[in-house]
């Protein structure tokens, strides 16, 4: 997960907070199926691996999702509820458009190969490379990531092998896993209902203990035999706090598009 680039005041960035494509921009950085039988989840040992196994279980039952979602956000006193679908491809594609309500489109985002294209309801187009993508500076609004996956996508991930394991805790009568990591100067807290097969909370926090982000996964269902969240909450702190509440209307798995979703449409990928 990449960091917000600053943490300092940017005055100029929050000017644009009184506008109303600002606001629409910074839902739709905040976006990132029917029930069925109960899912068939393997039984791993309690330790790391066991978990790394479990969360590789649930990753590789799908590789893409496409879904239909509301959200409400707030950052201080602007709060908002916005609509929208999205489509994701793992490990690097997200195409979603964003309406408020009475169905006004407040734009559109795709994301492919490590770059990126954005139009905004106002009419702005831009693109260029998700390393350069600076979600802050686009809607003056400070969040602690600017990895769009990792808020926009329902399911937990495993994370990198090279992230080494700093801690496994067992609570209860192995009811819950408590899995700590460090992510490049970052400790990244999974807790994991094994049982159920079924992540809870992701947490990123900072050496000193200071949470950076949490996402929690609420209300899972089984589709096709994979416990999946119909709801997912994000909370950040920064200089500004921000809580975001999703809210999946449908989720399809493994869907068939008819074509990609991930071309860009005003702009040419380099």
């Amino acid at each position: 997960m990449r960091l917000a680039r600053s943490w300092t005041g940017k005055p100029k960035h929050h000017v644009r907070l009184v506008a109303a494509a600002s606001a629409a921009a910074f839902s739709l950085f905040l976006l990132a199926g029917c029930g069925g039988r109960a899912p068939k989840i393997e039984k791993h040992p309690s330790s790391p691996e066991g978990a790394r196994a479990l969360l590789g279980q649930l990753s590789d039952a799908t590789s893409s999702i496409d879904a239909d979602f509301s959200f409400g956000f707030q950052a201080l006193f602007y709060k908002g509820t916005f609509f929208g679908q999205s489509q994701l491809k793992m490990p690097d594609q997200f195409a979603a458009t964003l309406r408020a309500p009475l169905g006004i489109k407040a734009g559109e985002v795709v994301l492919s190969e490590g770059f990126y294209e954005l139009s905004l309801g106002d009419g702005t187009m831009m693109s260029g490379g998700v390393d350069s993508l600076d979600i802050e500076a686009l809607t003056g609004l400070p969040l602690p990531t600017d990895d769009l996956l990792v808020l926009f996508d329902p399911m937990p991930r495993p994370p990198s092998v090279e992230y080494a394991t700093l801690d496994f805790s067992i609570v209860g009568d192995d009811s819950l896993w408590l899995w700590t990591l460090d992510e490049q100067g970052m400790e990244h807290q999974i807790e994991i209902a094994p049982g159920k097969g079924q992540v809870l909370r992701e947490t990123w926090s900072r050496p000193d203990g200071s949470m950076i982000l949490k996402k929690e996964y609420r209300d899972h269902d089984a589709i096709k035999g994979i416990p999946v969240a119909r709801k997912v909450k994000l909370a950040a702190r920064g200089r500004i706090p921000v809580v975001v509440e999703l809210t999946f209307n449908s989720i399809e798995l493994d869907p068939r598009w008819d074509e990609s979703p991930f071309k860009f449409k005003w702009t040419t990928r380099p």
